[in-house]
């Protein structure tokens, strides 16, 4: 195509629209595959405790098995996500589903974890100085994610202009 001919400014405008589209869709591909590898890593986790505790016939409730029933789902529901983002174009109301989606998922571990019995005899828990050194690399580690996401939302916000939609696209997205 010669430069110096036809509408470049149509052309320039265009090539931006289809850069920011494909910056989301691969922002949230990547965010979708994340969160369904680390919920499968955990759910395989919260199995190994079950099978500790039926070994050790310790005090047992069908309310143990919620918090992996809730992960497991939610694991599912990301990798919906991210089926649905590559059988599509990348458009925004695809966006907005997977935001949707992410909050249905976090709302449904979170009543997970509401309504889980507390282990009394901290049987699972450590008491080594190992954990608060974890925990807190576990902190800066989320962090960082964080400060990824907010990287992306804040470019997304830039691009797209500030919206009584995109505020409300924001905030579901923060909550995850």
């Amino acid at each position: 195509m010669n430069p110096f001919t036809g509408n470049n400014t149509a052309l320039t405008g265009e090539a931006i629209r289809e850069n920011e589209v494909l910056s989301m869709k691969n922002s949230l591909t990547g965010v979708n595959i994340v969160l369904f590898v680390s919920r499968m890593l955990l759910f395989l986790q919260y199995l190994r405790v079950i099978w500790y505790r039926r070994q050790s016939n310790q005090l047992w409730s069908w309310r143990f098995y919620l918090p992996p029933a809730s992960i497991f789902t939610a694991g599912c529901i990301f990798l919906g996500c991210f089926i649905m983002l590559q059988k599509s174009d990348g458009n925004k109301p695809i966006a907005a589903e997977q935001l949707t989606l992410w909050t249905l998922a976090i709302a449904i571990q979170a009543l997970a974890a509401a309504f889980t019995p507390d282990d009394d005899e901290n049987v699972l828990k450590s008491k080594s100085t190992l954990t608060p050194r974890l925990s807190t690399l576990t902190v800066i580690i989320m962090g960082e994610g964080l400060n990824g996401m907010c990287g992306t939302l804040r470019n997304n916000i830039n691009s797209l202009g500030l919206t009584p939609g995109m505020i409300a696209e924001a905030l579901s997205y923060v909550r995850t």
